[in-house]
């Protein structure tokens, strides 16, 4: 299950959430870009990470450098856009420390997805197919429905 985001970037309203099901990569409802959550240490081993990493190689190579930096360049909270030719673009959200059974963070799925907002806006991303972030790893389904029908797209929230 994901959800698209769509909006009239010109107008100070909310973007609605569409649920839907399916395979991501198959974009039947045209997504300008992707988003999802990634842990800080360069490692997309498993789950929908894997896929990103085996259909962005060059994205992947760039994600693995930032967290390896030092000091490193890719942290909680934050989210960098890939711009692949040919293919949605990539929101990379800093949601997790650690891999496999590290848990998702509140603090940094809120921070992360601040930030996409402003990026999509910034780009005139207006259809974001983003998967259940961090629900198998410690944040429940209803947390985050309530975190993507909240302030992330409603313009007008403070930050």
């Amino acid at each position: 299950m994901y959800s698209t985001s769509k909006c009239g970037l010109c107008e100070a309203r909310a973007m609605p959430i569409e649920y839907v099901s399916g395979d991501l990569f198959d974009n039947a409802h045209q997504a300008q870009a992707f988003a999802h959550g990634c842990n800080c240490q360069g490692s997309m081993g498993a789950g929908v990470a894997k896929t990103f990493r085996s259909r962005y190689p060059e994205m992947y190579e760039e994600y693995r450098r930032r967290c390896k930096a030092e000091p490193r360049e890719f942290n909680l909270g934050d989210c960098w856009l890939w711009k692949a030719e040919g293919q949605p673009w990539v929101f990379n959200l800093g949601t997790q420390e650690g891999y496999w059974r590290a848990r998702a963070s509140y603090k940094a799925i809120d921070a992360a997805l601040k930030a996409m907002r402003a990026q999509a806006d910034a780009e005139n991303i207006t259809r974001i197919a983003i998967p259940r972030i961090g629900v198998g790893y410690g944040l429940g389904a209803l947390l985050l429905a309530i975190l993507l029908g909240g302030w992330l797209f409603d313009r007008s929230a403070p930050e």
